[in-house]
């Protein structure tokens, strides 16, 4: 996957004329600057361009972005006219000349370019339909509505495929290597669209939405992640212990330097691992094969080394969930008051109190749960290698603990590798990092103008 470099916008909002580095040895850039300057725009404009988001380019107002790889290949989106396309009545019909800006990518020397074109006959049929299936308040409905609709009409999973099924197989491939999670300010609560349209044309968007306390969807989402490791810890395990006794006896036994105490060493070393695994509920607690006393046999040796060597590979299928359960739990119990975060195989996690009392993740403070869905996101929603694009980190968390952000940031990062773009008006939030901080903004100098 290609690593971010570098993101130029120009024209946003009408006016402002953005560039961000980013240093190749570096995890994040920090986007500071006043109100109005773009910094949510910009972010969500990359994740729309990434995304195919055609009807989020067609409203923002903006002239041309170009996103930079490491690859040297570059995406750009450019707009001919500023302002979003509205469509005609549905008994009339459109040229496809109403959309207004194209995608290019450039690679290898190449250069391709694609503009969107609605005369594909499914979309037609869609909006012709659309006004009898789906209140668009008027006679006349945006990019984005029709996108909203085809969502709706199709269910969220296929949601996608409006802007991935118009678009060339080569643009298609390009984004599709590009990961991209945008965390936005509204994070403690999920919205999924209906299936169904709203029978009520005055309803507000959210009304038309299923709403879900995010902690308790991550909290379900953690239980599923331990069942799956469980899972696959099952899959290796019957095939390492059906093959067991034939590679005892037909495989070479280990050289001189298998001694008895790297068996002793390694022995004691997945012992401790497995306590941590039962400590988190992900391993039941199980006695395991007991070491003889006193000098190894050379046969005892050869089947030790084998079952050490299996134990290895099962235990390793725990290898990466228990790297981010630890994180996690490091971070929340160490910012959390006279509460601890427990991990549960059928709850995903709880939290307990220093009385014992039992408190359900949805209890927790705005401020609690906004640090626990920002670091649980980080560290199990979001793929390997993403661009991550987090939009005013500081929302409800205290000083402290936007001191220490862009720490677990890094923290993070290495477990992961991820590329962030953090947009914050806390100084508290860039604390050291000011080296990292990009403002945003005519004339601006780093600290004194963060506002």
């Amino acid at each position: 996957m290609p690593a971010l470099v570098k993101v130029e916008v120009s024209g946003l909002l009408g006016q402002f004329e953005h560039v961000i580095d980013f240093p190749p040895d570096a995890p994040f850039v920090v986007l500071h600057g006043p109100n109005g300057v773009g910094k949510t725009k910009l972010l969500e404009l990359i994740n729309a361009a990434i995304k195919l988001d055609l009807g989020y380019i067609d409203e923002c107002p903006f002239a041309s972005l170009t996103i930079t790889f490491d690859d040297e290949s570059a995406l750009t989106v450019r707009k001919t006219e500023v302002q979003g396309s509205t469509f005609p009545d549905v008994e009339e019909t459109w040229d496809g000349e109403d959309l207004k800006f194209q995608f290019e990518v450039h690679r290898s020397g190449s250069h391709r370019s694609w503009k969107p074109d609605l005369l594909d006959p499914e979309v037609k049929m869609l909006f012709r339909g659309m006004r009898q299936r789906v209140s668009v308040g008027s006679n006349q409905a945006s990019l984005r509505e029709l996108q909203r609709a085809w969502i709706r009409l199709r269910g969220p999973d296929r949601g996608a495929s409006f802007a991935f099924g118009l678009a060339p197989d080569w643009l298609v491939e390009f984004v599709r290597s590009i990961e991209v999670h945008l965390i936005e300010t509204q994070r403690l609560l999920i919205f999924e669209p209906d299936i169904a349209p709203s029978p009520h044309p005055g309803a507000r968007e959210q009304e038309r939405r299923g709403r879900r306390n995010t902690v308790a969807e991550f909290a379900d989402d953690l239980a599923r992640q331990i069942s799956g490791a469980l899972a696959r810890n099952s899959r290796t395990s019957q095939q390492l212990d059906g093959t067991f006794p034939r590679r005892v006896l037909s495989q070479t036994p280990p050289g001189p330097e298998v001694t008895d105490e790297l068996i002793r060493e390694r022995y004691l070393k997945q012992t401790q691992l497995r306590e941590t695994l039962n400590e988190i509920s992900v391993l039941d607690d199980q006695d395991d094969l007991p070491l003889p006393g006193g000098r190894l046999e050379p046969w005892q040796r050869r089947v030790l080394w084998i079952y050490l060597e299996d134990s290895e590979r099962k235990l390793l299928t725990f290898r990466d969930l228990l790297d981010r359960i630890t994180l996690l739990r490091e971070i929340v119990n160490s910012r959390f008051l006279n509460k601890t975060l427990i991990v549960d195989r059928d709850k995903g996690f709880r939290f307990e109190t220093k009385l014992g009392q039992q408190l359900d993740p949805t209890q927790l403070s705005s401020g609690e749960q906004n640090e626990l869905v920002l670091v649980y996101n980080l560290l199990f929603k979001v793929s390997e290698g993403s661009v991550v694009l987090i939009d005013e980190p500081e929302i409800s968390l205290h000083i402290a603990w936007q001191q220490k952000f862009l720490e677990d940031v890094q923290r993070i990062s290495q477990i992961s590798h991820l590329r962030f773009i953090i947009a914050t008006h806390s100084p508290q939030i860039v604390h050291k990092w000011w080296s990292r901080a990009v403002a945003l903004g005519p004339g601006l100098d780093p600290e004194d103008q963060l506002v």
